[in-house]
C-alpha cells in the first residue's frame, strides 16, 4: 500500500511557506568542499566555520570528541547532528583527517557510529516507516506547520520527520565522507608520530617502548576494522530493513543518498586492507548490491554506472579483479544476469575496439583475472557469451588468451559437463559437440606462441582430464602433444607437460587396469603386440567363417526354396525359418557375429594399449634429455616421472634410470637428493628384503662401464651414510663371491645329461659375472666404510688365494679383491699408528701374513706372465697400486724385483730353480743379491717369447715409472711438512731458551735453518727423478725397445696414410706407446727428446684408442713440463679438427680441463675450439657451450678479451666458413658478453677494425657482431662517433649496410620511448640508407642548414679528440666558413631533395639557428628557397 500524496502536495507546500521555523535541508554536495559555500538559499544547510586541528594535541582532540559525542548521545539528541557545532567540528575534522592521530580518527567513527545507531533506534520506535502509521499522522496534521509530521512515541514526545531525514543524511554523508577519507589514507612516518602514548606510571622505562607502540598502533587498527565494519552493518541494516522511501514527500529516496554509500563502497574497495578482510568485503558487496537491487528501478542508469565503474577499476587498480569478480558473480546471483552480460559486452567493445588488441599492462591483466574468476563464479554467463569471448584468441595480448582458455575449461568442467541434468536429448548431443570443440581449441593453444599461453593450456588439459571431463577418444592425441611440449624452450611449459604426461599415465594405468598400489604393471610391448597380431588374426578367421557359414546358409535356403511350390514369399520364409538346419546355422552365425564384436572391442583396447605403450617409450628419450636440464625443476620432475614409470613396469624406464645416476655428482643438492631418494624407493626399500637388497645392487652393475661403476659406488657410499644397508645386505653379497660358482657347478653336475654345451657356457658366465660384481660391490663397500668388510679379512685372503690358483683364473675377481685387500690393510695400518703414537713420517710395516697374501698375487702373475687374456693389465696394475700405496719402505725394493723377476721369465737359465715361491721367501736384506745372481744366469730369450710377453713388460715398467715419480713426490711434501711442523713448535719455545741456544739457532737461520736443508733435499730429490729414476735404473734399460717399437708405428701408420691401406696396431705398440708416454711425464729431458714421436702419432692414422692415451698423456705434460708444451700448443689444437669424432671430443675435453685449471693459456685459439660449434656430434658441441659458459663464470672478461681476435681469426684462416656458422659461433660468444663497459669496449675495436682491415668478409663479420651487440644510449652515441670509420665501407658493401639498417630498426624500437634520440636514429638511419657518398654530402649540408649536427656537438667534450686521433684524420664535413656552406648549398639538386623525408627536411630548414647563416642573410635565403623550391616540384 502506498500513500496517496497527490491531493496533500499543494497544502504541504502552502503550509512549509508558512511555517513560522523552517529546519534546513541537507543537500548531498557535489563537490568536496560544497557544504563549505554559503548557499543562496537560506533553507539548505551548509557548514559555517570549519576549523583546523593541526596544532591540537591528542588529548585536546579526545576531550573534543568526547564533548560531542555526550552532545549526540541518546535518542532525544541524537538528531543534533544537523546543528552547525556538532557538525562543523565533525566535518571540520574529517575534511583534514591526516591531521588527527589514529586514536582520534577511531573515536571520530565511534561517535558517528554511536549517533547513527541511536538514530536508527529512533526511527524504528517511532514507526514513522510503517505505512499506515504515515498515513494517519498525514491526515491528522492539524499544525500550521504543516511539514512537520509528528508520530508519538512511547514517552509521548514528538517527532520532526524533517528533522530525522536530515539527521540521516547528515550521519549518512559524514560516515561514508569519513570511510572514503580514511581509506585513502596512508601511514606516514609524520603522521605515525603524532601518536602519542598516555604515560602509565606502574610501566617500567625502557626495553619494549617501540614494539608496545607498534602493538597499539595494531590495537588501532583493529578498532578502525571493528568501527567499520559497524558503520557497514548499520547501513545494511538502514537500506535492507527500513523503507526509507517514507521520509521523503514524493515516497523516493533521494538519488544522492543512494549514490554516497555507492561511491563510498567503491572507495573502500580501493584499500586492499578492505578486501584483505571477508567481514569488511562481504559487507561492501551487500550495500553495492542491495542498493542496486532496491533502488536500481527508481534510479536511472544505476547498473550501467555500477558497471562501467566496474569496468574503470578493472582498468586502473591494481588487486580488484577478483573481489570485483566476486561482486558481480553475487550480482548475478541476487539479481540476474543483466550486469555480469552488460559488463562483459562492454569490455569486449573496448578490446576490439582497439587497433592491434593492444592496451594497458595493468588493465590487461585485471581483465584477465576478472575474467578467469567471473568464468568459475559464473560459468553460465560465460557460456551465454562465448560466441564473443572466442574472438579473445585473436589478441595480441597473451593474458586475453590465457583467459579465454581458462573461461572455456571452467565451462566444460562446471556447464557442459553436466550433462545428467540436461533432459532434453537434443541438448546432451549439442553439449557433447561443444565440448570436444572446446577441448580442441584449447589443445590447440599447446601451440600457441606465448609460453604463458602454452603453459595455461597444459594445467587446463589436467584439471580437465582430473574432473574427468575429457573423452577417452582424445587421450592419445592430448598424450600426443604433450610428449613434443618436452621439447619447449621455456621451463614452465615444460614443468606442466611432465604433470600432464604423468597424470596421463596413471589415468592409462586405471583405464587398462595396471593398479600401481596393488602391484600391477603394464604389459610389456611385445607381448601387446603379440596379442593384438593374433587377435586380428583371430578377427580375419571369424570373418571368414561367417561368410562360409553364410553360404551355407543361403546354398540350404536354395534347396529348401526348389521344393516349396508355393511363390508366396512369406510361406517360403516361414517354410524356410522353420527347417531346424537353417535355425543351426542361423544360431552358430549369431554366436560367431557376437564373438567377432568382442574381439573387435578387444582389438581396439589392445590397439589403444599399444599406442600408448608406443607413445611413453617414445617420450623416453626427451625425458632423458631433460635429466641433463640447467633447470633444477625440470631435472628433478623428471626423476620421479622415470621413477614413476619403472614401477609401473615402463621398459624405456630403465633407461633413464641408469641414465640419471650420473646425476649423484650434481652441485645441486637438490638433485642429487632426488635421484638417491629414487633409488632408495626403488631398490633399497624398508620394505625390500636383504637378499632383494643385494640382488638389486649386483644387477646395477650388468654391462656397467667406467662412468656407471663410479656413480654406483657414490651411491653406495651414500646408502652406507644413511644406514640403508644393514649387515645381512653385506653377507649376502659375500655368500654370491664366495659361493656362487660352486653352485653353479654343482647344478651342473647334476643336471649334465640335460643341458647341452651352450647352455652350461651361459651358466657359467652367469655365475662368473655375478661372482665380478659382489666383489666389486664389496670393494665399494670396503671404500665408503671398511669396518663392513673388516671381518671378512681372513675368509677374502684364503678365498682369493683358492680363486687365484684355479685353472681359469678370474683376473677381475683377483683385482677386485686386492683392490678389497689394500683397503683392508691400510685401515690396520692407520689404527696401529694411532695405537702407538708414531710419527707421521715414519714409514709403516705390514704383517707377514699381508706379505705372504701379496707375494702369492705377485707370483700368480709372473706365472701367467705372457698371457693372451687381457685382464692380465687390469690385476697387474692393481697389485702395483697395492705395493705403493700401503707406504711400505721396501715398495721400490718389489717393483725392481717384480720387473726383474719377469725379464727373467723371458729368458732360458741354465739352472732350474725348484723353488716356485721364490719371491715369497725372500728376505729384505738379501733380495737384491738373490736378483743380481739369479740375471747372472741368463743365457738367450726363449722361443716360445711373443708380442704379449713384450706388451705386458712394457707395461709393468711404465706403470713403475708413474708409481715412483708419485713415491718420491710424497717423500718431498712430507719433508717439507714435517719440517714446516718443526719450525712451527720450535718458534714460540726459541725465546724461552738459554742464550747459546739462541745464537746458534740464529746462526742456524742465517745458513738457511732447517728449510734450507729440506730445499737442498728437495732439489735432490727432482734430480733424481729428472737424471736418474730412468736413465741411470733398471727403467732406463726399456727405454730403447720402446722407443723402437713407437717408431715402428709411427712409420707403419703414416704409410699408411700414403697407400691408404687399412693397417692394425698390435698390442705390443699400444703398450709401448702407453709406456713412453708415462716415461715422458717422470722426465722433462726425455720428454724434449721423444715428443715428436707422440706428437706424429696423434697426426697419423693410428687409431683412437692410442690416440686417447696419447691426448691424456698431453694433458700430464702440460702439467708437469708448461714451458716445453707450450711450444707445441698449435699441434694440441690441431687435434680439434681431427677427421674422427671421438679423437675431437678426447681434445677437446682435455684442453677444457687444462684451459679451466690455467695449466693452458688461451688467446686466439678459442676459434678452433668455436669452430665444434658447428660439429655434426651434438656432445661435442654441448660440451662447447659448457666450456664457454664455464669460461665465463670463472672470469668476466675472459669470452671480452678473446672476442677481436676471434673475430679477426674466423674472418681470415676460415673464409670458407658460410655465414650462418659464423653467426651461430658469434651469437655463442656475444652471449656472454653482458656488461655495458664491455660491450662499449668492443664497439670501439669492431669499428676500429673497419680502418684497418681491407677483407670485405671481415667487414660483413664486423658489422653483423655489431648488429647483435646489446646497446644502451652511450654505446650507441659511441657508435655514431666512429661513423668516418665504416662509412666508405657501407657504400661499397650492400651487406654491411644490410646489417646496419637492420641495427637502426632494431634500436627504433627499443629507443621509442627516448624522444630525445629519436633525432639522431633518423640522422643516422639517412646515413646508413645514403645511397652514394655525394647523397650522403648533400645530406650533411641539409643537416646544417636545418641546425640538426653531428649529435658529438652536443655532447660534453672527452673523449672525441682522442677518437679523431686514433682515426688519424677529422671529419672534414664539418664546414667552419659560410663560403663553403654558400658553395656545397648550391650544389644540392633535385635528385638528392628526392632522397631525403619532406617533411624533416621542411622542418629542419624552418628552424635554422646558425649564427652563421643569419649573417650571410640573403645569400643563403637564397639556396633555402631553391631548395624549397624543388620540394614543391616534387
Amino acid at each position: 500500500m502506498q500513500i496517496d500524496t497527490k491531493s496533500n502536495n499543494s497544502r504541504l507546500e502552502m503550509m512549509e511557506i508558512d511555517q513560522g521555523h523552517m529546519i534546513p535541508e541537507f543537500k548531498f554536495p557535489l563537490k568536496r568542499d560544497g557544504l563549505q559555500i554559503e548557499p543562496s538559499d537560506p533553507n539548505k544547510f551548509w557548514v559555517k566555520i570549519v576549523k583546523s586541528f593541526k596544532e591540537w594535541t591528542e588529548d585536546r582532540i579526545l576531550e573534543k570528541l568526547e564533548e560531542l559525542s555526550d552532545n549526540l548521545c541518546g535518542i532525544q539528541k541524537c538528531t543534533q547532528i544537523i546543528d552547525n557545532e556538532n557538525f562543523d567540528d565533525l566535518y571540520s575534522m574529517i575534511n583534514r583527517l591526516d591531521d588527527i592521530p589514529v586514536s582520534g580518527r577511531v573515536q571520530i567513527l565511534e561517535v558517528l557510529n554511536s549517533g547513527l545507531q541511536q538514530l536508527l533506534k529512533l526511527i524504528d520506535k517511532s514507526q514513522i516507516l510503517n505505512i499506515d502509521s504515515a498515513f494517519e499522522h498525514r491526515r491528522s496534521l492539524q499544525s500550521n506547520t504543516m511539514s512537520q509530521l509528528m508520530s508519538f512515541n512511547t514517552q509521548g514526545g514528538k517527532i520532526d520527520v524533517n528533522q530525522i531525514r536530515n539527521s540521516l543524511k547528515s550521519y549518512l554523508y559524514l560516515v561514508t565522507f569519513f570511510l572514503s577519507e580514511n581509506s585513502k589514507l596512508k601511514e606516514s612516518k609524520e603522521t605515525q608520530s603524532k601518536f602519542r602514548k598516555k604515560p602509565n606510571p606502574l610501566a617500567r622505562t625502557g626495553g619494549r617502548s617501540n614494539s608496545s607502540a607498534q602493538d597499539k598502533n595494531v590495537n588501532y587498527m583493529t578498532d578502525m576494522r571493528e568501527k567499520t565494519v559497524k558503520s557497514l552493518t548499520y547501513f545494511i541494516e538502514m537500506v535492507e530493513e527500513m523503507e526509507l522511501k517514507y521520509l521523503w514527500r514524493d515516497q523516493k529516496v533521494e538519488e544522492d543518498f543512494v549514490k554516497s554509500l555507492i561511491n563510498m563502497s567503491f572507495d573502500l574497495l580501493l584499500n586492499q586492507n578492505n578486501t584483505k578482510f571477508s567481514e569488511v568485503k562481504e559487507r561492501i558487496f551487500a550495500i553495492l548490491q542491495i542498493c542496486m537491487e532496491k533502488f536500481g528501478s527508481d534510479l536511472k542508469y544505476m547498473s550501467s554506472q555500477n558497471a562501467t565503474k566496474i569496468i574503470d577499476l578493472l582498468y586502473n587498480q591494481e588487486n580488484l579483479a577478483p573481489h570485483m569478480a566476486d561482486f558481480v558473480s553475487l550480482v548475478n546471483e541476487k539479481i540476474g544476469p543483466q550486469m555480469p552480460n552488460e559488463i562483459l559486452r562492454e569490455l569486449m567493445n573496448q578490446i576490439f575496439k582497439q587497433e592491434n588488441n593492444q592496451h594497458e599492462g595493468l588493465g590487461l591483466k585485471n581483465i584477465s583475472i576478472f575474467m578467469r574468476k567471473l568464468s568459475k563464479k559464473c560459468p553460465k554467463i560465460m557460456y551465454q557469451n562465448i560466441s564473443t569471448l572466442l574472438n579473445l584468441f585473436d589478441c595480441e595480448s597473451y593474458l586475453l588468451r590465457q583467459a579465454i582458455i581458462k573461461i572455456l575449461s571452467n565451462i566444460i568442467m562446471f556447464v557442459l559437463n553436466k550433462i545428467e541434468d540436461q533432459e532434453d536429448t537434443n541438448t546432451r548431443v549439442a553439449y557433447n559437440k561443444t565440448k570436444e570443440k572446446f577441448i580442441e581449441q584449447i589443445v590447440k593453444r599447446f601451440l600457441d606462441k606465448s609460453s604463458y599461453c602454452r603453459s595455461k593450456a597444459l594445467k587446463s588439459i589436467r584439471k580437465l582430464v582430473e574432473s574427468n571431463s575429457i573423452p577417452r577418444s582424445r587421450y592419445s592425441e592430448i598424450l600426443d602433444q604433450t610428449i613434443s611440449r618436452l621439447r619447449d624452450q621455456t621451463t614452465q611449459v615444460r614443468k606442466n607437460a611432465l604433470k600432464l604426461l604423468a597424470f596421463l599415465v596413471n589415468m592409462y594405468g586405471v583405464i587398462l587396469n595396471a593398479d600401481l598400489v596393488k602391484g600391477e604393471q603394464f604389459l610389456k610391448i611385445h607381448q601387446v603386440r603379440e596379442e593384438y597380431e593374433q587377435n586380428v588374426k583371430d578377427l580375419n578367421d571369424l570373418e571368414g567363417l561367417i561368410k562360409e557359414k553364410a553360404k551355407v546358409i543361403q546354398n540350404a535356403k536354395d534347396v529348401i526354396m526348389s521344393d516349396i511350390k508355393s511363390e508366396n514369399p512369406k510361406v517360403i520364409e516361414q517354410e524356410v525359418l522353420r527347417d531346424k538346419k537353417i535355425q543351426n546355422l542361423l544360431k552358430e552365425v549369431s554366436e560367431l557375429q557376437n564373438t567377432y564384436r568382442d574381439n573387435e572391442q578387444i582389438c581396439l583396447h589392445l590397439q589403444e594399449y599399444l599406442k600408448f605403450l608406443e607413445q611413453i617409450n617414445q617420450s623416453s628419450k626427451y625425458l632423458i634429455m631433460l635429466l641433463s636440464s640447467k633447470t633444477q625443476y625440470d631435472t628433478i620432475e623428471t626423476v620421479k616421472l622415470f621413477q614413476y614409470l619403472y614401477l609401473f613396469g615402463i621398459e624405456s624406464a630403465d633407461e633413464g634410470i641408469k641414465k640419471m645416476l650420473t646425476l649423484l655428482f650434481s652441485k645441486d643438492i637438490a638433485v642429487s637428493t632426488a635421484v638417491f631418494e629414487c633409488y632408495q624407493k626403488l631398490y633399497f626399500d624398508t620394505k625390500h628384503t636383504s637378499d632383494l637388497k643385494a640382488r638389486n645392487l649386483v644387477d646395477m652393475l650388468k654391462g656397467a662401464n667406467l662412468t656407471h661403476l663410479t656413480c654406483v659406488e657414490e651411491l653406495i657410499k651414500k646408502c652406507l651414510a644413511a644406514n640403508i644397508f644393514e649387515r645381512q645386505v653385506i653377507m649376502q653379497l659375500w655368500m654370491l663371491y664366495k659361493e656362487k660358482r660352486d653352485q653353479i657347478e654343482s647344478v651342473i653336475e647334476k643336471q649334465k645329461h640335460q643341458l647341452n654345451q651352450a647352455q652350461i657356457i651361459q651358466l657359467r658366465m652367469i655365475a662368473k659375472e655375478e661372482q665380478r660384481s659382489a666383489v666389486k660391490i664389496l670393494r665399494m663397500v670396503g671404500s665408503s666404510n671398511v669396518d663392513f668388510i673388516i671381518d671378512l679379512k681372513d675368509q677374502l685372503f684364503q678365498i682369493s688365494l683358492r680363486f687365484a690358483k684355479e685353472k681359469n683364473l678370474d683376473f677381475i675377481i683377483m683385482k677386485e679383491a686386492l683392490v678389497t685387500y689394500e683397503k683392508i690393510i691400510i685401515h690396520q695400518m692407520k689404527k696401529q699408528k694411532q695405537r702407538n703414537d708414531e710419527q707421521q713420517n715414519q714409514q709403516q710395516q705390514i704383517t707377514e701374513i699381508d706379505k705372504k697374501y701379496l707375494f702369492e698375487m705377485f707370483n700368480v702373475i709372473i706365472k701367467s706372465f705372457g698371457t693372451e687374456n687381457l685382464d692380465w693389465f687390469c690385476a697387474t696394475e692393481a697389485i702395483l697400486n697395492t705395493l705403493f700405496n700401503i707406504k711400505t719402505r721396501n715398495s721400490p725394493e718389489y717393483a725392481k724385483f717384480f720387473i726383474q723377476k719377469l725379464t727373467e721369465s723371458m729368458y732360458q737359465s741354465n739352472r732350474q730353480s725348484e723353488n716356485d715361491d721364490g719371491i715369497q721367501s725372500l728376505e729384505n736384506d738379501n733380495l737384491m743379491s738373490q736378483t743380481q745372481q739369479s740375471f747372472g744366469n741368463l743365457d738367450q730369450l726363449r722361443q716360445d717369447i711373443n708380442d704379449f710377453h713384450y706388451a705386458q713388460i712394457f707395461f709393468v715398467v711404465g706403470h713403475v715409472a708413474i708409481k715412483m715419480l708419485t713415491f718420491i713426490e710424497q717423500i718431498d711434501n712430507q719433508l717439507k711438512k714435517s719440517g714446516t711442523e718443526t719450525f712451527n713448535q720450535r718458534g714460540p719455545k726459541n725465546d724461552k731458551g738459554d742464550g747459546d741456544k739462541k745464537e746458534e739457532d740464529e746462526l742456524d737461520q742465517i745458513a738457511g735453518g732447517k728449510e734450507a736443508e729440506i730445499e737442498q733435499y728437495s732439489q735432490t730429490l727432482k734430480k733424481i727423478i729428472e737424471e736418474s729414476l730412468i736413465q741411470e735404473g733398471l727403467l732406463g734399460r726399456f727405454l730403447p725397445p720402446m722407443l723402437a717399437v713407437s717408431q715402428m708405428a709411427l712409420q707403419k701408420h703414416q704409410n699408411q696414410a700414403v697407400q691408404n691401406q687399412p693397417v692394425n696396431i698390435c698390442i705390443l705398440e699400444r703398450s709401448a706407446i702407453l709406456a713412453l708416454c708415462k716415461y715422458m711425464c717422470v722426465s722433462e729431458l726425455i720428454c724434449q727428446q721423444h715428443l715428436d714421436v707422440i706428437i706424429g702419432l696423434l697426426k697419423s692414422e693410428i687409431e683412437f684408442g692410442v690416440k686417447a692415451n696419447i691426448i691424456i698423456s698431453l694433458g700430464d705434460l702440460f702439467n708437469r713440463f708448461p714451458n716445453t708444451l707450450n711450444e707445441r700448443t698449435k699441434d694440441i689444437f690441431m687435434l680439434l679438427h681431427d677427421p674422427q669424432n671421438l679423437v675431437r671430443r678426447q681434445a677437446l675435453m682435455v684442453i677444457t680441463h687444462l684451459i679451466l685449471n690455467d695449466m693452458m693459456k688461451l688467446k686466439g685459439e678459442i676459434v678452433d675450439i668455436c669452430m665444434l660449434l658447428e660439429d655434426q656430434d651434438e656432445r661435442i658441441r654441448d660440451q662447447v657451450k659448457l666450456f664457454l659458459h664455464e669460461l665465463h663464470t670463472k672470469g668476466n672478461n675472459n669470452i671480452y678479451n678473446l672476442f677481436p681476435k676471434a673475430i679477426s681469426r674466423l674472418s681470415k684462416e676460415f673464409q670458407d666458413l658460410s655465414m650462418e656458422e659464423f653467426q651461430n659461433i658469434a651469437k655463442n660468444l656475444l652471449d656472454h658478453i653482458d656488461k655495458d663497459k664491455q660491450t662499449e669496449q668492443i664497439v670501439e675495436k669492431l669499428c676500429l677494425k673497419f680502418r684497418s682491415s681491407e677483407n670485405p668478409i671481415e667487414w660483413r663479420n664486423t658489422a653483423y657482431c655489431l648488429s647483435q651487440l646489446k646497446y644502451t644510449e652511450k654505446i650507441f652515441i659511441k657508435l655514431m662517433e666512429y661513423y668516418d670509420f665504416y662509412k666508405d665501407i657501407i657504400l661499397k658493401n650492400n651487406e654491411v649496410r644490410i646489417y646496419f639498417a637492420t641495427l637502426v630498426a632494431t634500436l627504433k624500437k627499443q629507443f621509442s620511448n627516448k624522444p630525445d634520440l629519436r633525432k639522431f636514429l633518423e640522422e643516422y638511419e639517412m646515413k646508413i640508407l645514403a645511397s652514394d657518398e655525394q647523397a650522403q654530402l648533400n645530406l650533411k649540408q641539409i643537416q646544417i642548414v636545418g641546425g640538426v649536427g653531428s649529435i658529438s656537438k652536443q655532447r660534453p667534450k672527452g673523449k672525441k679528440v682522442q677518437i679523431q686521433q686514433k682515426a688519424g684524420e677529422n671529419n672534414n664535413m664539418e664546414l667552419d666558413d659560410d663560403e663553403e656552406v654558400k658553395e656545397n648549398l648550391n650544389i644540392s639538386n633535385v635528385t638528392s631533395a628526392r632522397q631525403s623525408n619532406q617533411n624533416t627536411k621542411k622542418r629542419k630548414i624552418a628552424d635554422i639557428s646558425n649564427q652563421r647563416l643569419v649573417q650571410k642573410g640573403k645569400a643563403q635565403q637564397q639556396n633555402i628557397e631553391i631548395i624549397s623550391s624543388d620540394e614543391e616540384m616534387m
